[in-house]
């Protein structure tokens, strides 16, 4: 049986939410480094295995495929203004989108229509990936853009067996 569930939005934990803060918080400093002259992104992939997110993805991994301890990647991505990152499927098996602030330009697909994700800090976006596919998931095409003077931070979890 084909699901034909894409996306979804999933609320997150006071728990999840003040890790991924509190991480944010400590290491701010070490986000602000200069990127090259041509570069509008800054990706640092960063571990976090025994804590609350490596929790978070087993629940999800189990729940949504059946699987259970699969490794995943922590990424900070850092976004500058006039940004624009075009369409694409993740070739993970999901992905997690956790916006740290209130500027828009995170957008999916889903019913032939490109959607915004609004922004809430207590939900994340659960995109379903390329190797979704073997599950019976349709994968999740999604696109970035940033027009504002702000910088904007985003954190991704990628999650699949053997990354």
């Amino acid at each position: 049986m084909v699901q034909m569930l894409q996306q979804q939005e999933l609320e997150i934990s006071v728990d999840e939410k003040s890790f991924i803060l509190e991480f944010f918080k400590k290491n701010k400093k070490k986000f602000n480094i200069k990127t090259k002259k041509d570069s509008n992104k800054t990706t640092l992939n960063l571990s976090f295995k025994n804590t609350v997110i490596n929790d978070l993805v087993n629940k999800l991994s189990l729940k949504y495929f059946g699987l259970n301890n699969l490794d995943f990647s922590f990424r900070l991505h850092k976004y500058v203004e006039n940004l624009t990152v075009p369409e694409h499927i993740d070739k993970t098996l999901f992905t997690l989108v956790y916006q740290l602030s209130d500027i828009p330009g995170l957008q999916y697909l889903y019913n032939n229509k490109w959607n915004d994700f609004h922004y809430h800090d207590n939900k994340m976006l659960l995109c379903f990936d390329e190797k979704s596919t073997k599950y019976g998931y349709v994968p999740t095409p999604h696109r970035f853009y940033n027009d504002k003077k702000e910088l904007r931070y985003s954190l991704t979890i990628h999650v699949d067996e053997n990354i």
